[in-house]
């Protein structure tokens, strides 16, 4: 496949999303004064390392991403600004390594509605066991949530498809999101009886006004 032209990088379409590139607006050359660059192929090191960057900025826009098959595909996920100083190339294969990761979320749409209840029913009954809970809760929320899973539940689920394995993993995310803010809910709760507690206890040792204008 030929690299993209330099018009690639000067002319992209005024609706492209560029949903993985940062900031609210996809960023531009001015003038097209594109910078000089050094030329490099990145290492599967470096690859992975994005991805798992990504993933840490917003995991749930990866399940969305769709395996490019043209340059113009790009123009969805990155910005023209990105697209040059990484390379075209190199972002190219991580979204590649983001489909193969989310293991074809392009075609959840071809999950049948029975599948998708009988997966999460599944992974809900997972959910029921405090161990499973615990090893849920302990996902660093980068890696492949799957990874959570133990062989014995993998292999429950071996007779999954690529395009299966998506929803298996959007439920996964969805408990661990919900123990999340179950954690967070408790967490803010003990920490307000801490601060009623404090609060009464300085309130035992505060001079109360009389009706007199006295302190007693």
């Amino acid at each position: 496949m030929p690299m993209p032209t330099m018009s690639f990088y000067m002319k992209p379409p005024k609706d492209a999303a560029c949903i993985l590139s940062p900031g609210p607006e996809a960023r531009t050359f001015p003038r097209n004064d594109i910078p000089r660059r050094p030329m490099r192929r990145f290492t599967n090191a470096e690859i992975q390392e994005i991805v798992e960057r990504l993933r840490g900025r917003d995991g749930s826009l990866l399940d969305s991403v769709v395996r490019p098959t043209r340059w113009e595909d790009m123009y969805r996920y990155f910005d023209v600004v990105d697209l040059w100083e990484f390379g075209a190339w190199n972002l190219w294969r991580v979204l590649h390594l983001i489909c193969d990761q989310n293991g074809g979320a392009e075609s959840y749409e071809y999950v049948s509605e029975d599948k998708v209840h009988e997966i999460d029913d599944w992974v809900y009954r997972w959910c029921t066991h405090e161990e499973n809970r615990m090893r849920l809760s302990m996902w660093d929320g980068v890696s492949d949530v799957l990874s959570v899973l133990s062989w014995k539940s993998l292999d429950k689920l071996g007779h999954c498809t690529a395009e299966e394995f998506v929803v298996v993993r959007g439920a996964l995310r969805y408990w661990y999101d919900q123990g999340n803010r179950t954690s967070e809910a408790a967490r803010n709760a003990r920490a307000h009886v801490r601060a009623m507690s404090h609060l009464n206890d300085a309130r035992k040792h505060m001079p109360v006004h009389s009706l007199d204008g006295k302190f007693r």
